[in-house]
């Protein structure tokens, strides 16, 4: 019977968080790794796991029904996310109090869901800067690092979910490698000590990828239509390949509430959105995660023409 359940958000972020609190455990923890999104079919989420065990929700929190029935159960839980669309949660949080079993509450929107775990759980260990490339990403901060969006790109072609032996090798790889000069080093420096490390091979993959996905979008920016979501007009395309990049200089006029980009994936539907400015995408009914990026996912094959009306 596993001690713990993760349930971890299924992007770059929630998987990296993921591999760091596993990384962090002892080695004779018995952990059921679970990726979830928005969406998710509580029935089916939780409606297996044994009495006893520990939740730990990373970069991702339950709807507040699903966070009082699992108290309500018995479960101790931790959760560990930075989504505007989870702010509520904190109050939630028993720290200095009787209350048993514990809820513990660790939200800032401010950081990502992998650097607060890494805060919480490796306690003064450096953080590597994977961890860091992942984080700043994730949190829209893609300038501090010249290396950030190449990285992450990178990522893309290959496997990083920590349930998987390959994805968890990857991240303890990556963890191990926290001598990676920064940006600003000097050249003479950087010569000395480049190592041909997990994180510098997929650097220079992602630069490659880049370069040919920038080409894409070109190719597909003539393919976007109008979709309206909740009273909402977002600017779309259908493609699995997709990401903010494909709109490097897309203008919208003050009728569009944003842009995404949307796919089938066999079982689901994914929905990923954004914005600027005032135009909060946690207000839209459905979507949840930040203020100026979230997403919603539709579960069984529905036509999402549906949306197409106002």
């Amino acid at each position: 019977m596993p001690s713990t359940y993760v349930f971890y958000h299924e992007d770059a972020d929630g998987h990296c968080a993921a591999a760091v609190f596993k990384y962090s455990c002892d080695q004779n923890e018995e952990l059921d790794l679970r990726s979830i999104n928005y969406g998710y079919d509580s029935d089916k989420m939780f409606g297996d796991l044994e009495a006893g065990a520990r939740l730990v929700f990373l970069d991702f929190c339950p709807i507040e029904e699903d966070l009082k029935a699992l108290h309500d159960k018995g479960f101790p839980i931790v959760v560990v996310d930075h989504h505007k669309s989870s702010v509520w949660a904190k109050d939630y949080d028993t720290t200095g109090t009787d209350t048993k079993p514990y809820i513990r509450v660790y939200h800032s929107i401010y950081q990502s869901g992998c650097e607060i775990t890494w805060g919480t759980f490796m306690g003064e260990a450096k953080m590597p800067p994977a961890v860091w490339m992942t984080g700043r990403y994730d949190v829209w901060d893609h300038q501090a690092d010249e290396r950030i969006v190449p990285f992450i790109t990178g990522m893309k072609l290959i496997i990083t979910d920590p349930a998987t032996e390959d994805g968890y090798e990857f991240w303890k790889a990556c963890f191990e490698t926290i001598d990676t000069l920064p940006a600003d080093a000097p050249d003479e420096e950087r010569a000395k000590r480049m190592k041909w490390d997990v994180v510098l091979q997929l650097i220079n993959m992602g630069n490659v990828a880049h370069m040919y996905r920038l080409g894409l979008a070109e190719e597909r920016e003539r393919n976007v239509h109008d979709m309206v979501i909740e009273g909402k007009k977002f600017l779309m395309v259908n493609s699995k390949l997709s990401d903010s990049y494909d709109f490097p200089m897309q203008k919208l006029d003050d009728s569009y509430f944003g842009f995404g980009w949307y796919y089938w994936d066999g079982k689901e539907w994914h929905f990923s959105m954004r914005s600027e400015g005032d135009n909060d995408l946690t207000t839209v009914a459905g979507i949840r995660g930040h203020k100026n990026a979230a997403g919603f996912t539709m579960y069984g094959f529905q036509d999402p023409s549906i949306y197409l009306k106002a």
